[in-house]
């Protein structure tokens, strides 16, 4: 509180004041059996039994806002002031506390007006206005900690470490975008988990002994539990109707997925799916794609519904997916069918049209002997015909993909066919012709 220390009493709800000052930090200390106090500006340490002050620290001209001991008697002090202070405690006596106080502000390598220091394992970490710095303490000087990109330029004004190796923040941007959360050398800057309540300045970050972090702001005073978070963020996308040519319902829901052979002219569907937590509390936002049409996501959005027009002939699989107001995604929901191919496009048909080409072209040799040299030259002329069409058929698709849907393969077939019929005509009528004064002879 503004006006003092309160000891509150957990069972009753109640609370009284056992000190009055204008407090913005405090600590106990086991070692000493102490309570260091972060003041406005100044340090007291009091006697955690009677609350009286055992010692006013002399040369603190700042506000104190975070107070961290290394377990050994030594603590280092932040501000918000341009200030940075080493306390070293030495006997604690009734009649007094000897000490020893420096001023570490010049030792510092950067320009910060906020000093946020914090345990890391033995390292010393400083949070300021610019990101994380290592705080050297034999050389007793600060160095730019090698750290997550997203942080170098965050104004960290909370900063807490727990016993898992991670870093729990609190930081604001230039625009003052609050983000709270965790940071470790292998996940990097999560804060997502945090942001529902994203809205307000944090003003007391800390870890109690059963890992929870407990987080005040302006809005209230919330408890996180990690271990809660990430078993509730596993949770399903489900696909709850598929609808065939706008109306014949194909898949209602349920657990048994069929996978439907469809017929070319059934090629257009459309997918309803949805998700949903009860501790979310906001909607959901949705992705999806067709594997087999699409090669990546659709863009995340709240729409729960995809329609696909003139699919193609081929094996499909329509995915889903979500994500919550934490941004965890959800497992993929997947449908798997697939569409035939019209008649004129199976492997029967291909295969009828070789055995014709192959017919044509028996005939062809056929006629072609004696003087039976009309009748060869009208069948080599189908043939030649013939075969132009199947390697249209046979090609065109492919080509297609390319030119964007315009005919450019097939215009420029029937150019080459047109421009060689003429040519071939005489060619062959030349062939037969000789071949038939041979026979004769």
């Amino acid at each position: 509180m503004n006006d003092g220390m309160y000891e509150v009493d957990l069972k009753t709800s109640s609370s009284r004041l056992v000190h009055e000052c204008y407090p913005w930090t405090c600590m106990y200390d086991s070692l000493n059996d102490i309570i260091l106090l972060g003041l406005d500006p100044g340090v007291q340490i009091l006697d955690p039994t009677s609350m009286e002050v055992l010692a006013d620290i002399e040369g603190v001209e700042a506000p104190i806002r975070k107070i961290v001991g290394d377990g050994k008697g030594t603590y280092w002090l932040g501000s918000i002031a341009d200030a940075f202070y080493r306390l070293t405690i030495g006997e604690v006596t009734a009649e007094g506390v000897q000490y020893e106080l420096v001023d570490l502000w010049e030792n510092l390598k950067f320009e910060s007006s906020v000093v946020e220091p914090v345990f890391f394992g033995d390292s010393l970490l400083l949070g300021t206005n610019y990101g994380l710095s290592y705080f050297d303490q034999i050389e007793q000087e600060s160095t730019k900690l090698v750290q997550d990109s997203l942080l170098d330029s965050l104004y960290i004004h909370r900063l807490i470490s727990d016993e898992r190796g991670a870093l729990w923040l609190s930081t604001a941007n230039d625009d003052n975008r609050i983000r709270t959360g965790k940071w470790s050398a292998k996940g990097g800057f999560q804060y997502n988990m945090f942001e529902p309540i994203s809205d307000a300045f944090v003003r007391c970050l800390e870890v109690d002994q059963q890992g929870r972090v407990w987080v005040g702001n302006a809005n209230g005073l919330y408890v996180f539990d990690e271990r809660d978070f990430e078993v509730s963020n596993i949770f399903n996308t489900h696909i709850r109707r598929v609808r065939l040519n706008q109306k014949e319902v194909l898949f209602n829901g349920g657990y048994e997925r069929p996978k439907p052979v469809l017929n070319f002219n059934q090629n257009d569907l459309e997918f309803s799916f949805s998700s949903f937590r009860v501790m979310d509390g906001t909607p959901h936002n949705y992705s999806y794609r067709l594997k087999g049409l699409e090669e990546s996501w659709s863009d995340c959005n709240k729409i729960s519904e995809a329609r696909f027009n003139n699919i193609p002939p081929g094996k499909y699989v329509f995915m889903a997916k979500s994500k919550n107001m934490y941004e965890a995604e959800s497992k993929i929901a997947s449908f798997a069918f697939s569409i035939s191919p019209p008649w004129y496009e199976t492997g029967w048909y291909y295969l009828g049209q070789a055995l014709v080409f192959l017919i044509l072209i028996g005939l062809t040799l056929y006629f072609s002997r004696g003087s039976a040299n009309r009748y060869s030259e009208a069948l080599i002329l189908i043939t030649i015909i013939t075969l132009f069409e199947f390697v249209i058929l046979a090609i065109e698709p492919y080509v297609d993909n390319y030119a964007n849907g315009v005919p450019l393969f097939k215009l420029g077939m029937n150019i080459i066919l047109a421009l060689s019929l003429n040519p071939m005509e005489r060619f062959l009528r030349n062939l037969f012709k000789k071949r038939t004064t041979q026979s004769q002879a």
